[in-house]
């Protein structure tokens, strides 16, 4: 039997011991029902996600969606913590919307990534899964430039000053081949103080690149 039919077959034991309710309206049949997806508005491209935005070391931070509508908070977290690719599907069409606006040339996709024992505890690393996807979308290159040499506390819980320490030397750059005139597109699922793409665009910076932008699904 081919992968596919057996993943077909697993999708319908799925849908039939656990029914696909939209989260937003909680309708069944999908995650996300076409009228609440069709309320899911990209943000404009000059959206400024901080005030002092020239302090980073990446050149713009490209946020997706407006993290407080529910559904886009329900989505996130819901792929995140289950991983679900039918959402993973939404998602990864959503940041194809919001950086064709940019008709960029010449781009590489990398993320931001897990620490490996974080990985191996949630089984997958949502940012790899969706910077992966979002390459074979729009067909071009995805290259693991990064690896989290440190294991670092949830950031979600620390204060701005807290953050940036929890961070800091916490990527180092994978030793394979890259061509450093290209320009990087970093994936994060979702940014706060920034310092974590901060970090992560700083060890690119010093090893070469000289354009990165930040893509994210939202700023909370």
């Amino acid at each position: 039997m081919k992968k596919s039919d057996l993943s077909r077959i697993w999708n319908y034991i799925l849908d039939f011991v656990w029914p696909k309710k939209c989260l937003g309206c909680n309708k069944e049949g999908s995650f996300c029902c076409p009228n609440c997806l069709g309320t899911l508005k990209t943000l404009d491209i000059d959206y400024q996600a901080w005030d002092h935005q020239d302090d980073f070391y990446f050149d713009s931070c490209l946020v997706c969606l407006d993290y407080h509508n529910p559904l886009t908070q329900n989505l996130i977290k819901t792929f995140k913590y289950q991983y679900l690719q039918n959402i993973n599907k939404i998602l990864v069409n959503i940041l194809a919307q919001q950086l064709a606006k940019l008709n960029l040339e010449n781009i590489i996709i990398t993320n931001i990534p897990l620490h490996k024992k974080k990985k191996r505890q949630r089984g997958f690393d949502q940012t790899e899964v969706l910077a992966k996807n979002l390459s074979k979308k729009i067909n071009v290159p995805y290259l693991n430039l990064l690896k989290r040499n440190k294991f670092t506390k949830a950031q979600a819980q620390l204060s701005k000053a807290e953050r940036q320490k929890n961070v800091s030397d916490a990527f180092v750059v994978n030793n394979i081949n890259f061509e450093t005139n290209k320009t990087i597109i970093l994936i994060d699922d979702v940014a706060t103080t920034g310092a974590t793409l901060n970090q992560a665009a700083k060890v690119l910076r010093d090893n070469g690149f000289d354009k990165i932008i930040a893509l994210t699904l939202a700023k909370n």
